[in-house]
């Protein structure tokens, strides 16, 4: 697996943005909070190969996005 993916939070600037990392059944292995406005990046590097769900939550948006890991 890669080590790091690059989150771009910057269109979430002074908004803190909440990221989960789940796995396609909802199981939440990874949540970190941080502040928006620039790029968050998350280790993955324990991550197997498959498909996971990257959840971007925060005040007026709840994003998700499919992340594939080879």
């Amino acid at each position: 697996a890669k080590e790091f993916i690059n989150i771009n939070l910057t269109e979430f600037k002074d908004y803190f943005v909440e990221i989960q990392l789940t796995n396609v059944t909802g199981q939440i292995l990874k949540e970190e909070k941080v502040m928006g406005g620039s790029i968050h990046e998350m280790n993955t590097s324990t991550l197997s190969t498959g498909i996971y769900l990257v959840i971007l939550k925060g005040k007026g948006f709840d994003i998700v996005k499919k992340l594939l890991i080879k």
